[in-house]
């Protein structure tokens, strides 16, 4: 139930509103970055990344989907993300050890 409930919380309704986490991330939207990148669009996006990107990419989702448990609105989500990711930018291992 719980599982269910998750995944209607993430892909249901929720959808719509959810944070562009590649344009946080990329500072672009995805297909906008696979353009200026020159990447197929039959290619995987992540396969031409970075490790920190991904990474970057990654810990927005899940930031993302524990916010949206805790009930936070869009406009909340999106500005804790941003700022989550800005930190991370300015000293990736210092907040790399704040999520143990």
């Amino acid at each position: 139930m719980v599982i269910i409930t998750n995944y209607l919380l993430m892909w249901g309704v929720e959808h719509r509103r959810r944070p562009k986490i590649h344009r946080i991330v990329l500072g672009e939207k995805a297909k906008d970055y696979r353009n200026t990148h020159d990447i197929p669009p039959c290619d995987a996006l992540r396969d031409h990344l970075s490790h920190e990107q991904i990474r970057l990419i990654e810990l927005a989702q899940r930031l993302n989907e524990d916010l949206i448990l805790d009930g936070d609105s869009f406009d909340s989500r999106k500005k804790r993300i941003t700022s989550r990711i800005e930190r991370e930018r300015k000293s990736p291992r210092k907040a790399r050890k704040s999520l143990k």
